[in-house]
């Protein structure tokens, strides 16, 4: 399960590697996973909302603002709306800093 930390932005040199971009859409469809895939994102989570659903989508930082919105309409999102919500330096495994 990903773990975030909330905090208050910062005003600049924050690492933007990977961007958390919020997605609205009409509903769920299967071909969500792979457009998002496609351009080397994922999505990190879902909820059901009263407007339809919610996606949390981690994407990297290079794509342009919108760019996962842009790809779940293509995909058959309808009234697809984004907002970025934060970002993060690249993920590391810590299992690489093992010393053996």
């Amino acid at each position: 399960m990903p773990v975030f930390v909330i905090a208050k932005p910062l005003a600049d040199g924050g690492a933007r590697d990977i961007v958390l971009e919020a997605v609205t859409l009409d509903q769920w469809r299967g071909g969500y996973p792979q457009a998002i895939a496609e351009l080397g994102g994922e999505i990190i989570g879902n909820a059901a909302d009263g407007m339809g659903l919610s996606l949390l989508i981690a994407r990297p930082g290079k794509w342009p603002e919108g760019s996962a919105g842009r790809a779940l309409s293509g995909a058959g999102g309808a009234d697809a709306r984004s907002v970025e919500v934060g970002a993060h330096a690249s993920r590391f495994d810590a299992a690489s800093l093992r010393v053996d």
